[in-house]
């Protein structure tokens, strides 16, 4: 009772002296107001970067939780199917088409083809700039930085013929990823590295987009998207990606 009494005495105390005092009032309430703002402006600010963080990232990275290289297609509908998987896109290798006879000053370079459907955007960032996706597998979207290599000025329409083949080094068939598209381990051994084309073949340039940050400038291919055929060339030839409903069970799903 009396620690109550004593605890109201003080607050009494303490309104009658803002009374006598209104420039303390005023100096008091302007105090408590600047701190309630710079709270506010220090908890936003931290706010506004973690979402700009996350859109920079899906934008660039894109939004997908867990992937899986040169698997198969029946890999792929069994994760798809899972009552723990949100969305998953896959990726398809359809072959290398060399490149290099139309550079001057580069050797090897090789546009490497991937057959996609429009999903594919869903989780992985594929930034159109003019044209829309390979609708079938006589169409192909090519990045705006082939046109840069081989000061070519292609545009949504044009024709364009590849040599379409496979790259086998040691006697072994090299697949690359849509997500990673260079051959770090041959820089250092480029004579075992063969070129076999498969056929030749006429496509359509259905668009064009930006250079994707997994599409790597200093490698030796260069990301082209077409749509998936039926035919798979090589065993394990997909890639999938995918997002969980609940992202915190990552690590035991993978």
């Amino acid at each position: 009772g009396s620690i109550r009494s004593k605890e109201g005495f003080n607050v009494v105390k303490a309104f009658e002296s803002l009374k006598k005092s209104r420039t303390r009032t005023i100096v008091t309430i302007i105090g408590i107001m600047l701190s309630t703002a710079l709270i506010f402006a220090v908890t936003s600010s931290a706010s506004s970067f973690v979402s700009f963080f996350r859109r920079y990232t899906a934008y660039t990275y894109g939004e997908w939780h867990g992937l899986e290289k040169c698997t198969s297609f029946e890999d792929y509908e069994s994760i798809s199917s899972s009552d723990e998987v949100e969305t998953a896109v896959y990726d398809k290798y359809e072959g290398y088409a060399d490149v290099s006879s139309e550079l001057e000053d580069i050797s090897d370079l090789y546009l490497n083809v991937f057959g996609i459907n429009e999903d594919f955007q869903k989780l992985i960032p594929v930034h159109i700039t003019s044209g829309c996706f390979p609708k079938n597998e006589n169409e192909i979207l090519i990045p705006e930085f082939f046109s840069v290599l081989t000061d070519s000025k292609y545009e949504v329409g044009d024709k364009i013929t590849l040599k379409i083949g496979d790259v086998v080094s040691n006697g072994e068939y090299i697949l690359p990823t849509a997500d990673k598209s260079n051959f770090y381990y041959w820089e250092n051994d480029n004579s075992n590295k063969e070129f076999i084309e498969r056929e030749e073949k006429t496509y359509t340039i259905c668009g064009i987009f930006e250079m994707p940050a997994f599409s790597n400038i200093y490698s030796y291919g260069i990301t082209a998207f077409t749509f998936p055929t039926e035919t798979e060339y090589l065993t394990n030839s997909y890639d999938y990606f995918y997002s969980l409903k609940n992202p915190s069970d990552i690590s035991s799903f993978m």
